[in-house]
This record gives structure tokens, sequence and C-alpha cells, in this order.
């Protein structure tokens, strides 16, 4: 290659390293982000997850920095140590296809898992789908019945101190519909603050806490802090016990996203 052309490479191929390195890091900012707004993230990820958008802009980051330089290195190499940099490189990139094969497999399984999660939360509370049933089981709406999702609590449950009791759990969700309140979903909620969450349905999970509620000395709830106000006067904030929502109806933000999309809201009204 003429050093003209040779030069022009390497400063391409130069440039294209710093453009990766600088989507990795982008990605590790954009992670800490998400990281910092839900602390239980962690806690059901595993160190790349392909539903985390911040790790898939590390990984091709990455992958573009590290293919770049290999190269560049490959074309600085003589011949003879072209062709062992060449086999070493083959190796990495069987071994690679065997890990990403096993991640394959792995992803599969916890897919798996969710799904019988979800299809024995959904069998558990089909008892429930009428809201009457949900009222003398002791149930109650806590959230204003206007609403397009209601929250119904039971004390009795809450109190009980059980986790994932697929048949009690402590809140049903329930949307308006035409027709009446329809049961889209359940909340567990664990007993404690401080309580590990355990891992279910292959990991994936999602428990959630809420850190900016005010509560007055006898527990209940008065404000919050968030957006930068004060808690009311005589009350403070604390962490609630982390809390799952399993959403039986098809979601597009997912089985255990913190809210039901109106996309899904609209197709359980055109199907009713």
């Amino acid at each position: 290659m003429p050093p003209q052309r040779r030069a022009l490479a390497t400063a391409g191929l130069s440039w294209l390293t710093l453009a990766g390195v600088v989507s990795a890091a982008a990605g590790l900012a954009w992670d800490a982000v998400l990281h910092a707004r839900d602390p239980l993230l962690a806690q059901h990820e595993s160190v790349i997850t392909a539903a985390n958008p911040a790790h898939a802009l590390i990984a091709a980051g990455l992958a573009i920095a590290l293919l770049s330089q290999a190269v560049l290195m490959f074309t600085s190499l003589p011949r003879l140590a072209r062709r062992v940099f060449a086999a070493a490189a083959a190796a990495l990139a069987v071994a690679l296809v065997a890990v990403i094969g096993w991640s394959a497999q792995v992803s599969a399984g916890q897919t798996a898992e969710m799904q019988r999660f979800v299809a024995s939360t959904k069998a558990g509370i089909e008892q429930y789908q009428n809201p009457q049933a949900a009222y003398q089981a002791g149930y109650q709406p806590i959230t204003p019945i206007n609403l397009p999702i209601v929250e119904w609590v039971n004390p009795t449950y809450t109190r009980a101190g059980r986790v994932l009791d697929l048949r009690r759990p402590e809140r049903l969700m329930y949307m308006a519909g035409p027709a009446g309140p329809i049961l889209v979903g359940a909340m567990f909620v664990l007993p404690t603050a401080n309580q590990p969450v355990p891992r279910v349905a292959g990991g994936l999970a999602h428990w959630h806490q809420h850190l900016d509620l005010c509560y007055l000395p006898n527990g209940t709830i008065a404000g919050t802090n968030g957006y930068g106000q004060p808690c009311p006067l005589g009350t403070r904030a604390k962490p609630t016990p982390a809390m799952l929502h399993v959403w039986i109806v098809p979601n597009p933000a997912g089985a255990f996203a913190d809210d039901l999309l109106p996309a899904a809201m609209q197709s359980i009204v055109a199907h009713e």
C-alpha cells in the first residue's frame, strides 16, 4: 500500500477507534443515569443485558474500538506475524460465538421462566376477575376510581408479611372498561423496605421502590418531596418496600413495567 494511502487508512482507523471509545463512554454515562433513577436495576440485570439500551451502546462502542484497533495492528505487522495474529483472531472469534450462543440459551431460559411466572400469577388472581369477589376478599380501591388504572389494596394481606403469594397479592390493578373494571394485573409488596428482593421470573422481574413519599408519624402518606419540593410540615420521606407489578395482559412496556401503556389499554377495550 502506498505511504499516502496507508497514512489515510491509519488515520481513519484511529478516528473509528475514538468513535467507539466515545460511544462506550456515552453508554456508561447513560447506564449510570438509569441506575441512579432505579436503585434496584442492578438486581435484575446481568453484565450485558440486551433490554438495556445503554448496555447495547457500550457493547457496540467496545466492538468498534476493538475491531478498528485489531485491523490497525494487523496492517502494521510483518507477514509471519500477520498469520499468527489471524490465527489468534480466529480462535477469539470462535470463542465469542460460543459465548454468544450460550448467552442466547440463557436468555431463552430466562424468557421461559418469566412467561411461567406471569402465567402463574394470572391463574392465581383469576378469582378476582369480578371486583365484587376482590371486595369480599378484603380489597378496596386506594386511588381515585376515575383514573384509567385503579389500585386495590388488601390491608390484611399487606400486614401478613408474605412474599410473592400468587393467590393473595398485596394489591390488584383494575382498568376502567366500558362494562366496568377489568383485572389487568397484580402488585406484590415486600414486608419491609430493607428486605432483599427475591429472584424470580428468570431474574427479569423489575422490582422498584418509591423514595419520594412523605409520611405522617402514623404511617399515612401526606405528600411527596418530588420535583424539588420539601415534604409537608410534620412529615418525612422514607423509602417504601420493594414492589413488583405483574401485568397479566399484553403490555408493550413489558410484564413488569411500572405502568400499563395506553396502547395496551386501547387494545383491551377494542377486544371487549
